[in-house]
């Protein structure tokens, strides 16, 4: 049996069973705003007795951030959302529902992993809004059980280095992600993209043992308004891709289903609905 079916099984259970439960929830707040399991749950980096703020003594956005390039080609994402219902180049199409469509295809590699997009639509949020619960970290601080540590560790200008590490059932360890965030925002305000990717250990040091680090991670929100910034409608396209490397034990399989979803689930949730169980 693949070593990665019960990651590849959680990802499409906790799709069909979270995704519109999730939606009755947001209506009640007041709106403001992976990942990887490692082989036996062991994979350490050395400790580091340094604050998060000394890490970033040699780290810089433009050796180490997203690159102005990959931000120059936001200016096509309305390509993007021309053929978002439709991919081509191997997607296949994971779940459909009103408003929502979800797709995956296979990433090459010696394993079962997948990259996934979500595609949709709501006319009752604001693109601003939106955009707000996607960025807000101290709005998810507040609610989130399940969070031990999230900040924003260095910030310039539209970007962004985040440190968080999420709590896992016992006797997983929890999971630390560091990775650049970097936000676009259309000059006629039609259009944002917020794109992120993991930093790696040897350009941010994790900063304790305890945590077992992410170092495999990506994911793109575009976000198209249906008239203006400020005026209900807005569709939303996510891709997410991460690099699972350890088989997922029953009960931490059963916990999962229960508690969360993949990642790029909890981010349209955290965006959308302002509340999910369990980062992944």
């Amino acid at each position: 049996m693949n070593r990665n079916w019960g990651a590849s099984v959680f990802r499409q259970i906790s799709l069909l069973r979270n995704l519109r439960q999730q939606w009755s929830r947001f209506k009640s707040r007041a709106i403001h705003y992976s990942y990887t399991f490692y082989r036996n749950d062991r994979r350490f980096f050395p400790k580091f007795k340094i604050a998060a703020a000394a890490s970033t003594v040699g780290f810089t956005f433009r050796e180490h951030g997203i690159s102005d390039k990959r931000i120059a080609e936001c200016e096509h994402c309305e390509e993007e959302f021309a053929h978002c219902k439709t991919p081509a180049d191997g997607w296949e199409l994971l779940y459909e529902a009103k408003d929502m469509l979800a797709f995956r295809r296979r990433i090459e590699g010696p394993y079962e992993m997948y990259e996934y997009k979500c595609v949709g639509t709501y006319y009752d949020i604001s693109p601003r809004t939106f955009l707000d619960a996607q960025n807000d970290l101290m709005y998810r601080k507040e609610w989130d059980e399940n969070i031990k540590t999230i900040e924003v560790v260095h910030e310039q200008d539209e970007n962004e280095l985040i440190r968080w590490v999420s709590k896992f059932p016992y006797p997983m360890y929890p999971r630390e992600y560091v990775y650049v965030r970097r936000t676009w925002v259309s000059d006629d305000e039609k259009f944002a993209v917020v794109d992120s990717e993991a930093v790696q250990p040897e350009v941010f040091p994790s900063i304790s043992n305890d945590n077992v680090r992410v170092t495999s991670y990506t994911s793109r929100m575009s976000i198209r308004a249906h008239s203006d910034w400020e005026s209900h409608g807005v569709d939303y396209i996510l891709t997410y891709a991460d690099n699972p490397e350890a088989n997922i034990p029953r009960y931490v399989y059963n916990w999962i289903v229960n508690k969360g979803g993949p990642y790029f689930l909890d981010q349209v949730n955290w965006s959308i609905f302002g509340d999910f169980s369990q980062f992944l």
